[in-house]
């Protein structure tokens, strides 16, 4: 019995994996999990298979030079990070908004080290990125995540690479981190800076009033309570974030 290896789905495994692997490797979304190095190979590659052989899609103008295979990877390798770029903003809008109540709160001077990213990250940046990891896989985006990979590889053959590159998309969901970020916050820090304001005030009428020593716990109560209370207005605009993913990669690759 013989075996016969088509050199096409090798290198059509290759791509697809390269461009999966630049996806999953640069997004939090999937960083987070623990997993030993051999057996994210191993998935990658199952997982390039299996979408090799449901989607159909074969490999077309890619020839056996060494030159033009590296070529061919580096274009799969840039279009799976432009892709981790959209994903990855999206989950950077909470980070941003944490970091702005940290600021007004006053928890900036301390912080957390995240074992996955091997990054300092500020205390209600955490909380609020580990809100949206569970609140993406809660409402099944992780679904709609492998759905928008599957159409990219329609959109995007592995190995044609990008025609042009839109950078009008790059910069509108870099905008759009900021933007969401402080959205996400906004009542809570209107709320902190109006505090501030009549702490100043009540320091000017007060000067024998030690304010730094009332101020801090007071602005740690009142801040918790507004984010508790900002709770449930939330939801949209983690939505919303989740649903500029996929417009940016439409935007990207369409």
């Amino acid at each position: 019995m013989r075996l016969a290896v088509d050199p096409s789905w090798i290198v059509a495994v290759l791509l697809v994996s390269i461009r999966l692997g630049a996806l999953f490797g640069l997004t939090p979304v999937f960083a987070a999990l623990q997993m030993p190095p051999m057996v994210r190979v191993w998935l990658l590659v199952g997982m390039s298979s299996s979408m090799l052989i449901g989607l159909g899609l074969p490999v077309s103008g890619i020839a056996w030079s060494p030159w033009t295979l590296m070529g061919a990877c580096a274009s799969e390798l840039a279009v799976g990070a432009l892709m981790a770029f959209g994903l990855f903003c999206a989950f950077a809008v909470f980070q941003v908004a944490g970091k702005l109540l940290d600021l007004q709160i006053g928890f900036s001077i301390g912080s957390v080290f995240d074992p996955a990213t091997r990054t300092q990250m500020p205390l209600l940046g955490s909380m609020l990125h580990m809100l949206a990891l569970a609140l993406f896989f809660a409402s099944d985006a992780h679904h709609l995540l492998l759905k928008g990979i599957a159409w990219s590889f329609h959109q995007v053959p592995p190995g044609s690479g990008l025609a042009e590159l839109n950078f009008d998309a790059i910069v509108a969901q870099f905008g759009l981190m900021f933007v969401l970020g402080l959205v996400l916050v906004a009542p809570v820090v209107l709320v902190l800076l109006l505090m501030d304001i009549g702490l100043g005030m009540i320091s000017r009428t007060m000067p024998q009033l030690n304010i730094f020593v009332i101020g801090i716990p007071t602005k740690i109560a009142v801040g918790f309570l507004m984010l508790w209370c900002s709770l449930m207005y939330l939801s949209p605009l983690m939505h919303r974030a989740f649903a500029s993913i996929f417009q940016y990669w439409q935007r990207l690759l369409g």
